[in-house]
């Protein structure tokens, strides 16, 4: 009986924690959960952000730390905008489903949050 009750609790608690499948999100095409405007294409080493309304596309690198965290270093911007390159960024997925996932994002100075959807 005893170990009977202890299964019982193993099973609760592992049934109550939220698990994450990051892998599935490490390439694919993506968009913002709040916006149609950024289409996003990575593979496991690089991102193409391209802007449908005006055009702007930022490529950058991604090195994984983990399987639900990486560095995004921008090395390219269509616009010329000097500011933005070699700008390191790094994501943390903190939650998945099967098509989305919400992350935390930083450049150490700025932290947002917000959602992508693979497409």
């Amino acid at each position: 009986m005893k170990y009977l009750l202890l299964l019982f609790a193993l099973g609760m608690t592992s049934c109550s924690s939220q698990s994450k499948d990051c892998l599935i999100f490490k390439t694919g095409t993506f968009k913002y959960s709040d916006s149609d405007d950024w289409i996003i294409t990575r593979t496991d080493s690089t991102q193409i952000e391209v802007n449908k309304k005006n055009g702007r596309t930022l490529k950058s690198s991604i090195k994984w730390l983990s399987d639900c965290e990486f560095v995004i270093t921008v090395i390219e911007d269509n616009k010329g905008s000097s500011n933005i390159l070699d700008k390191k960024i790094t994501v943390k997925i903190l939650n998945t489903t099967s098509k989305s996932y919400h992350y935390e994002a930083t450049d150490g100075i700025k932290k947002i949050k917000n959602s992508l959807i693979k497409i």
